[in-house]
């Protein structure tokens, strides 16, 4: 996790890095559900 956190923080800084955030961020929220859909 806190590679995870400190990759985010490196693209945050890059140019495309609110893109990548972004993709992160709507990576999290697939995880989640499919983690709620099994459960």
């Amino acid at each position: 996790m806190k590679k995870l956190m400190t990759m985010t923080r490196q693209f945050r800084d890059d140019e495309n890095g609110a893109a990548m955030v972004e993709y992160t961020i709507l990576l999290g929220i697939i995880t989640v559900a499919v983690i709620a859909t099994i459960i």
